[in-house]
């Protein structure tokens, strides 16, 4: 979602849907941003003969500012420029085809600082697009100065594409295990809120005589039926720091024992690509890194940045601080020995990200077994527990 800092008038202005006959008498229609619905007819006045119809629009929802909505941004832009179209009416052109208010504030704020004389990298920097892609700005302003905008904000979205890419291939093999655990959860709560009350009422005071597996279960189901309410509550509760944590997962998801090593791995995939992306856009490996932050999921942007400035080379600078294997310091050594790095830096990456994909093959090859053994237990633990009874009555017989 866009801050307030984000796009200063964004809050301030209200969207009309507007309609006017021109001078020539042709209908036109539309979308204007203005404060109050007056100031948004004399904005229009000064194009148009005669107002028919102005109405206020209040299809709210909230820009999203993540990779995704990027990538489809840039890609859309950068098509429209390939048409031919000039940059001020491409945005004009995306605030019209947005497809709710706050995202034709956001195109509209664009056009209007575009259209003011102010450069698209400088429009960019209020957007929030450095968060997300952090060689956005310095790119987009190498590319206007040498008038390459369209291929390079083509680069830009086809580097967010590859980034989501991997993001999904580290999320994927998580959701089958998840889905089972949410259903066996749920298969659990129900058992033990409707099947095992009947059980313990079946066996009434014989309760005393009960195996321990059993008595256990029985406690359990009394506790979650006679405190429903207070067990939601707590959930509920212990769900907000949860959310909380997740917001910010860049600063200790990297740290985890297991899902850790390949988080960092898929840091240093996008910290390669960063690196080539730089290089192929002429962009100097200190800029690149100063870009990234002292810390990028675990690696030591600030660290490398440091023995570069001291005169080492790129591959003895990561050598210590990356955690890269043998292999990839030695592409980017050869790479810049022969004065290719930045497809070095390509060929890199590509090695590390086959090297994420055998391990998480690994991980789903154990995972879903693994998942269903722990369902198969949980489950007949719960039913053993319940006819343990039935079975020391039947010795006693």
């Amino acid at each position: 979602m866009l801050s307030d800092r984000s796009v200063p008038h964004a809050r301030a202005n209200k969207v009309w849907h507007w309609q006017a006959m021109s001078k020539d008498g042709s209908l036109a229609s539309g979308r204007i941003a203005a404060p109050s619905r007056q100031q948004a007819i004399q904005r229009l006045a000064q194009q148009y003969e005669w107002m028919t119809r102005i109405k206020r629009s209040y299809r709210q929802r909230h820009v999203r500012n993540n990779a995704s909505c990027w990538a489809l941004r840039l890609t859309t832009l950068s098509q429209l420029l390939a048409a031919g179209i000039g940059l001020a009416e491409a945005l004009h052109q995306q605030a019209q085809a947005a497809v709710n208010d706050q995202e034709f504030l956001f195109w509209d704020d664009l056009s209007e600082r575009v259209s003011s004389g102010m450069p698209l990298s400088a429009a960019l920097e209020h957007t929030g697009i450095a968060k997300v892609l952090v060689l956005a700005v310095p790119l987009i302003s190498l590319a206007e100065q040498s008038g390459g905008l369209t291929h390079t904000l083509a680069n830009l979205a086809l580097q967010l594409e590859k980034r989501l890419a991997l993001q999904q291939r580290l999320i994927a093999p998580m959701r089958y295990p998840a889905l089972i655990a949410a259903v066996s959860i749920v298969m659990m709560i129900a058992m033990m809120s409707y099947i095992v009350p009947v059980f313990r009422d079946l066996y009434g005071k014989e309760g005393e005589a009960l195996p321990l597996a059993t008595s256990m279960l029985f406690s359990l189901s009394t506790l979650l039926c006679d405190h429903t309410l207070v067990l939601l509550v707590s959930l509920c509760a212990a769900l907000v720091p949860c959310a909380l944590a997740w917001r910010t997962r860049g600063q200790w998801l990297h740290r985890l024992p297991f899902i850790g090593s390949m988080v960092r791995s898929a840091a240093r995939i996008e910290l390669l690509d960063s690196l080539a992306l730089g290089q192929r856009s002429n962009i100097g490996l200190d800029i690149t890194l100063s870009r990234l932050g002292d810390n990028y999921h675990g690696i030591a942007v600030g660290e490398i940045l440091k023995q570069l400035t001291r005169g080492f080379s790129i591959a003895e600078s990561i050598r210590q601080s990356a955690g890269f294997s043998a292999h990839t310091l030695s592409i980017i050594a050869n790479g810049t020995r022969c004065g290719r790095l930045a497809a070095a830096f390509e060929h890199a990456a590509l090695l590390e990200q086959r090297q994420l994909e055998r391990r998480l093959g690994r991980v789903e090859l154990l995972i879903e077994p693994l998942m269903m053994l722990a369902l198969t237990l949980g489950l007949g633990a719960i039913v053993v527990a319940l006819y343990l009874p039935v079975f020391d009555l039947g010795q006693r017989l």
